[in-house]
């Protein structure tokens, strides 16, 4: 949810963000001229530890008594460093009888407090060290704490040492996880989460 006010003028919105990184929402803009509901559709996807976000506002109302109609269209990537959305705006107003305004801008949207970009991922497992294939369950939480519910197989190889998981959760949660036995460390990462691609 986010909200910020310049210039007599007050933007709220609240973005829901799905499994395959899909975004939809609703907002409101308002002034003492302006008055006008927002629908917010946008996708997040991620690539080569990029991960960037499209946004398109479309806002309908009132302007001094005079239809009103918007459409903002916002190009952003997702700043691990300031926890920001950094990117530009291109927005067209219009108002019926009084004509239409185009505007493109820099901005920067600070990420909703305790979103910083971290995620957990549990895995509730005993290695099946004979060799033959198991099943379980884990769980995704990330720094907001949303947490995913997650199931998994797996299958330990005594060659190398190391137990092979795939773990699936909602639709566009998937996961392929190689850890080593010995060490307990990760050694290979593969997984789709949220629209977002990440490999180790």
């Amino acid at each position: 949810t986010y909200a910020e006010s310049q210039d007599g003028m007050t933007l709220s919105y609240t973005l829901i963000q799905d499994t395959n990184g899909k975004i939809t929402g609703s907002g409101r803009l308002s002034s003492d001229d302006l008055d006008a509901n927002l629908e917010i559709k946008g996708k997040v996807k991620a690539k080569n530890n990029v991960a960037d976000c499209k946004i398109t506002m479309k806002g309908i109302g009132t302007y001094q008594g005079y239809q009103y109609k918007s459409t903002e269209k916002l190009t952003l990537v997702i700043n691990k460093n300031s926890l920001s959305l950094d990117g530009t705006s291109i927005e067209k107003e219009c108002a019926k009888g009084l004509g239409c305004q185009k505007n493109t801008n820099s901005v920067s949207i600070p990420l909703p407090g305790g979103c910083t970009g971290e995620a957990r991922l549990k895995i509730d497992s005993e290695p099946n060290l004979t060799g033959q294939k198991f099943a379980g369950t884990g769980e995704l939480i990330l720094s907001n704490q949303d947490k995913y519910p997650l199931s998994f197989k797996g299958k330990y190889k005594s060659k190398t040492g190391e137990t092979k998981y795939t773990l699936k959760g909602a639709k566009g949660i998937k996961f392929k996880l190689i850890i080593n036995e010995g060490s307990g460390a990760v050694t290979g990462i593969k997984a789709k989460v949220l629209g977002q691609k990440l490999i180790y």
